[in-house]
């Protein structure tokens, strides 16, 4: 009998960084709009980016974007795993369905939205290409 093994992080920093690359390379990435976004699969780290008008980055310390907007967007492991597993509709439906946790300002969330939609596609992407 084989003991039943823990589901591993999937959200990992290294993730981030290669859907972070997809994203800036998207045309359609909103230029306007500012935040700060959290990505948290619990247990585990909180995951930082910066939205900054049509760049996106990893935030670098506890204060890069504190001045932003936040949002947050949380799960367990089999939360986000279909997210990864590419969910058509991905981090749309998972709002839609309360698959995840969406905190934070609502008014950054709706006016990053074709944004955090496009994270979800790029995180998908970059986990497939893992």
């Amino acid at each position: 009998m084989s003991a039943v093994v823990p589901a591993a992080d999937h959200l990992t920093g290294d993730l981030l960084d290669r859907a972070i690359v997809l994203l800036n390379a998207d045309p359609h990435l909103d230029r306007w709009r500012s935040a700060r976004i959290c990505l948290r699969e619990t247990p585990g780290p909180d995951l930082w980016l910066v939205v900054d008008r049509g760049t996106v980055r990893r935030a670098g310390d506890g204060r890069d974007g504190a001045d932003l907007k936040q949002i947050r967007i949380a799960g367990t492991a089999a939360e986000w795993q279909p997210i990864l597993d590419g969910l058509h509709g991905g981090l749309h439906r998972a709002w839609r369905y309360h698959l995840l946790r969406f905190e934070g300002d609502s008014v950054a969330l709706l006016d990053l939205w074709k944004t955090i939609w496009r994270l979800g596609d790029a995180l998908a992407d970059a986990y497939r290409r893992d």
